[in-house]
């Protein structure tokens, strides 16, 4: 006869042998005297054929744009520099349609009111590059809007600042994308939702953080599937992907 104890463990009782739970692995156990045989509730084998899902979920795939690999990036960690949560909110999802598990994308803390977005990570940069240094496996991606600034402007501020915190600044072995939206990332959403665009007109925010779902379900699509972006393209889009293209020649090792 089969019952169910507190635990939500199912046992059955045997004629001398105490009570034996059942169990898939059929080990036995001595739990309080007793020899049991752990067996899963169906709710335990549905959540373990999740994460088996999941973990095949969490494979990178390779990134392609305009025809161009850009190899696999099994077991990397991205670690995220943004400055505010519609910016992270939408290279999570990018990352995540690139088959990046939730796991592996780490966001660093937003600002606060007490300073901009952009100051904010221009600050903070040059720590997370040397720490970014010290690791294996990790991959920083920095997203800093240009804002009115030349995209080559916003490089050379990042460049600049590391050399006043005396940190060397990023060379081409270094793990770090610099990705830089002029005029900024919702420059990027209104061409991505069909409107040819200039980067020096100030485009409306969306009305919610979630609602870049679909812009980066079509930055996906002109990336993995199509293979281009659609013209005309934003200048600063083309150039995130060719920095999207240093993965291709990093030597980024798993995570062990």
């Amino acid at each position: 006869m089969a019952n169910r104890g507190r635990s939500g463990m199912w046992w059955r009782q045997q004629p001398g042998a105490g009570r034996r739970c059942l169990s898939s692995s059929g080990d036995d156990r001595l739990y309080g005297g007793c020899k049991r045989q752990v067996v899963p509730s169906r709710w335990d084998r549905a959540s373990a054929r999740q994460r088996r899902a999941g973990s095949e979920d969490r494979r990178p795939a390779p990134f392609r744009v305009d025809g161009e690999g850009m190899g696999t990036m099994s077991g990397v960690e991205i670690i995220l520099l943004c400055e505010d949560k519609q910016t992270n909110t939408f290279v999570r999802r990018f990352l995540q349609l690139r088959k990046f598990g939730r796991r592996h994308i780490h966001t660093l803390p937003l600002p606060d009111g007490a300073q901009s977005g952009e100051q904010w990570v221009r600050k903070s940069y040059p720590r997370e590059l040397k720490a970014i240094r010290q690791t294996q496996g990790k991959l920083l991606i920095v997203v800093i809007d240009a804002d009115k600034n030349t995209t080559e402007r916003r490089h050379e501020q990042l460049r600049s600042e590391c050399i006043r915190q005396d940190i060397p600044p990023r060379s081409e072995s270094d793990k770090v994308l610099h990705i830089i939206p002029r005029r900024n990332i919702e420059t990027w959403f209104a061409y991505l939702g069909g409107a040819d665009v200039d980067e020096d007109t100030q485009y409306p925010r969306l009305n919610h953080e979630s609602d870049c779902a679909e812009h980066a379900r079509r930055l996906y699509k002109m990336c993995q599937e199509e293979q281009r972006l659609r013209e005309p393209a934003p200048p600063s889009l083309r150039d995130a992907c060719d920095e999207y293209r240093r993965l291709q020649r990093k030597k980024v090792q798993p995570q062990i």
